[in-house]
């Protein structure tokens, strides 16, 4: 065993350097970022390098022992320290905590998890059950970084009991301790399913894959789970592609496509996760939908669902869309034979040849929510419909923002983006906007939103400054506190003769001249006016 060495007089316990991270999140959503930003990766906790930018009091500092240098080598060494700690229940100052807290406290556990456990359980008979797991507990509680927690989450697996449960449910809300948690609860529990379920029910974030993926492997005779992962299992921003897949195949989803009618919301959860199985996030990685080997039963028999709709909604076109251009794809020639393909794109072009699509993307345009509106747009895309004078009849009462105005201008002829130009210096608040040069940075933060719409009609114009010139925008942007704002107007004004500027631009020329705080605008301002 390594000789502990003496804690220095006076110096401050390493748990006691931040709050409990137990604590921190009884307090915190589970997206914040964890207030310790310290961390080794395997490399590092291996041979003992400096993690670049590591926090914390250089008293503590533990390097591995001589000749540790694999992962089951420091798993023993982590297991003699364990055996040490274990022995001092009760006394959270001794040397032996200080020792093992200081070692693992930057620490990556996650490749040490399965070799620490062997360690463990190979030495069984040295421990004194009862201290590991009020060791176990002591650090899942009192923990302020994340080694020692993670360590207590291991060793919570080989110790807990039942009562335990509750506080891995909690930490599993947070992404970098759920597969910790998760893999102690499926240790303590003979049936760990409905604590998973748990689990994944409370996290939004790459957690909720690690759960998924085993709800789906262990849990999926559970009707509940089943319908929870068809239904909601794969709403997690980011991670949909994914959870889909492991959805798909826990929720049996070929098998439910199969039955003669499906309820509403089964059959639109179907469609929104059948979109995400096919979505391909970039050409080196393709559909998901690859990977599920009921692949081509569940797209013939969603098809036939559809099919069956007298007026399917948008979710309709939007698989069908997604069907069709998977099975032009080369991705599709893997699980689908010509035949079924030829079958499968008939089918897609029945449904894209109904007449009611025009009258639902206009609607959703007009009257639909944000999310309304996207899904219109990218189905009038997909399937050619012109959407131009629906769009601008819903701007004409509601202020125009970014996306929209870029998605407007998009492979648009002038006399239309001359149009969308005059539409949006009549609805933007300009008095709002030309509060006066100022060094604002960023058009993302709240109450800038008029600022970035502006920002998106000055890029129209900079398509072709003179045809699109519109003086009122430029004058706006001259008098905005958004530096973007301004080096876009004046880019737009060194291509434009000064015969077209108009009096509102050259009153905001004269103003900027005198009150510019950016340096260099200041001087491109002056070099301006003197061109002139």
């Amino acid at each position: 065993m390594t000789p502990l060495p003496a804690q220095k007089q006076g110096a401050t316990l390493p748990w006691q350097e931040g709050q409990a991270l137990f604590e921190w999140l009884l307090k915190m959503p589970a997206s914040q970022p964890l207030p310790d930003g310290c961390r080794y990766d395997a490399q590092q906790l291996l041979f003992g390098e400096p993690a670049s930018g590591s926090s914390g009091s250089g008293d503590h500092d533990a390097p591995p022992p001589a000749g540790a240098n694999t992962l089951e080598e420091l798993a023993v060494h982590i297991h003699e320290l364990l055996l040490a700690a274990a022995r001092s229940a009760g006394d959270e100052s001794c040397q032996a905590r200080v020792q093992l807290y200081q070692f693992v406290r930057d620490a990556s556990l996650l490749p040490l998890a399965d070799p620490l456990t062997e360690a463990i359980c190979a030495g069984r008979d040295e421990h004194d059950a009862h201290g590991l797991a009020e060791l176990a507990r002591w650090l899942v509680r009192r923990a302020a970084h994340r080694g020692p927690l993670k360590l207590g989450l291991v060793l919570l697996g080989l110790v807990g009991e039942p009562a335990d449960v509750p506080d891995l449910v909690h930490l599993a809300r947070h992404d970098e301790f759920t597969l910790f948690a998760a893999v102690a609860a499926g240790r303590i529990l003979d049936e760990p399913c409905e604590t998973w379920w748990r689990m994944a029910q409370q996290n939004y974030g790459a957690g909720r894959v690690v759960l998924v993926e085993r709800l789906s492997t262990y849990c999926s005779e559970s009707p509940e789970v089943r319908h929870w992962l068809l239904t909601e299992g794969f709403r997690v921003e980011g991670f949909e592609a994914e959870l889909a897949l492991h959805c798909a195949k826990g929720a049996r989803l070929s098998a439910v496509l199969a039955t003669p009618a499906l309820p509403p919301d089964v059959l639109g959860a179907a469609c929104e996760l059948m979109r995400h199985l096919l979505r391909s996030t970039s050409p080196q990685h393709p559909p998901l939908i690859g990977e599920y080997p009921e692949a081509r039963f569940a797209v013939a028999h969603l098809l036939r669902h559809l099919s069956q709709q007298p007026a399917a909604a948008l979710a309709g076109a939007e698989v069908a869309l997604a069907v069709r251009a998977w099975l032009e794809s080369h991705h599709a020639l893997t699980c689908t034979s010509a035949s079924l393909r030829r079958t499968l794109t008939q089918q897609c072009e029945g449904l894209l040849s109904r007449s009611h699509w025009l009258r639902l993307v206009s609607t959703a345009v007009r009257t639909g929510t944000e999310a309304e509106r996207q899904r219109a747009f990218d189905v009038a895309a997909g399937l050619g419909l012109d959407l131009w004078d629906e769009t601008l009849e819903r701007f004409n009462f509601v202020p125009l923002t970014a996306p929209w105005v870029r998605r407007l201008a998009r492979e648009q002829p002038q006399e239309r983006l001359l149009e969308l130009l005059r539409l949006g210096s009549k609805q933007l608040p300009h008095d709002e906007i030309a509060t006066g040069p100022a060094e604002q940075l960023r058009l993302d933060e709240p109450g800038f939103e008029p600022h970035a719409a502006l920002d998106a009609l000055l890029g129209v114009i900079s398509n072709d400054a003179i045809t699109l010139f519109e003086p009122r925008l430029i004058a706006t942007a001259i008098r905005s506190p958004v530096v973007r704002n301004r080096y876009a107007a004046l880019t737009i004004l060194q291509y434009v003769p000064r015969a077209l500027w108009g009096t509102n631009v050259e009153q905001a020329l004269r103003h900027v001249r005198f009150c510019e705080p950016d340096v260099e605008l200041a001087e491109q301002w002056q070099r301006l006016a003197e061109a002139s």
